[in-house]
This record gives C-alpha cells, structure tokens and sequence, in this order.
C-alpha cells in the first residue's frame, strides 16, 4: 500500500502542479530534495479476517507530511491532498482503496542545525485507508 499511495499521490495533478511527480516520499526525502515535498510514513495496521475466510480487509495507518520553506506553502500542500484524498475510493498501484479516512493534522516547525533561518515547515495529516488485501 505505501508504494501504490506514492503513485496515487503522485499521479494527481493537483498535488503534483506542487511538488513535481517526484516530490513524495516514503518515510524520508533526500537530502537532494527541493521544497516543497511529501513524505509518508505507516504508522500501524489492522487485520480484519473474517470466520469463512472470504474477509481480507486491511486497515492502514498513514501519516502523510507536507513540507515547504513557509507555514503557508505547508498549509497549502496539505489542503490539496486533504482535499483529494478524503472520503478517496479507488486505485492506489495494484490496490483498490475501499475508504479513507482523516484522523486529523498537526503542524511544526523543524529549525536547521546551523542556528540560520533555513527551517522548514510541516502540517502533518493522519489518516486510515481500508482496502482489500491480494
């Protein structure tokens, strides 16, 4: 699910007019990365099996990061995806989403190591995606 979340986020042109179509990431960006960016990261995971066996219902925790040199530019990233990828059913790479639900969202900033005015700023967004495992 992690990867076909990347490709889903990647492939929507609302996010990607943001970031690029390179610009989300799976647990870190590199260094090499230009702001803004996102970052996923699962954060847990539920197994949903049914007595028949015909139930192969998959919870999965996210959170997804907007990060950017400003808390506006932040704020921005994180409503485009909140925008699309609340209440999303359908394809994310090979798997289909069956729901998707918005825990919530923080933000923060994370100063540089070198005391200067370099930081960044992130809002993150905590979300549930149920789908089917194959």
């Amino acid at each position: 699910m992690r990867a076909g979340l990347v490709a889903l986020l990647r492939a929507q042109s609302s996010i990607s007019a943001i970031v690029g179509t390179s610009g989300v990431y799976i647990t870190k960006a590199p260094q090499t990365a230009k702001l803004p960016f996102v970052v996923i990261d699962q954060s847990d995971t539920d197994e949903f099996n049914s007595l028949d066996g015909t139930g192969r219902l998959r919870r999965m925790g996210f959170t997804i990061d907007s990060i950017a040199s400003t808390s506006l530019g932040a704020e921005t990233l994180n409503d485009v995806i909140r925008e699309f990828i609340d209440d999303y059913t359908g394809a994310a790479g090979s798997l289909t989403i069956q729901a998707v639900i918005v825990n919530g969202e923080h933000g923060g900033y994370d100063p540089p190591n070198d005391g200067s005015d370099g930081g960044f700023h992130m809002v993150s967004l905590d979300v549930d995606i149920f789908y089917q495992r194959a």
